[in-house]
């Protein structure tokens, strides 16, 4: 099993964990949930979205499955009321110390 804590997105240059990626797309919904259809929409779409969410995001090695999955991960979290993602990641890199 793998912790959301040790899962990181490619990038132009060093991989970015994955609740830091969660954390900016929560600024950029307002702390609500994914505000596109990421099942339904098009690729080019789908990656304008990310992008705006994560710049230098890797496009050769993201693949638009990843982005869907990502988004479905977010959703779940904040829907659940976790949205304090750095906090998540601290506890989570204390429990993997011990």
């Amino acid at each position: 099993m793998t912790s959301l804590g040790d899962v990181a997105i490619y990038t132009e240059m060093e991989d970015v964990p994955l609740t830091d990626v969660f954390a900016s797309i929560l600024e950029k919904e307002n702390g609500k949930p994914c505000s596109i259809a990421y099942k339904k929409i098009d690729s080019k779409e789908l990656r304008k979205y990310f992008a705006e969410v994560l710049p230098e995001f890797d496009r050769d090695r993201v693949h638009d499955n990843d982005i869907r999955k990502l988004l479905s991960w977010y959703d779940i979290l904040v829907n659940n009321g976790i949205t304090d993602f750095k906090e998540e990641e601290q506890e989570e890199n204390k429990e993997s110390e011990q």
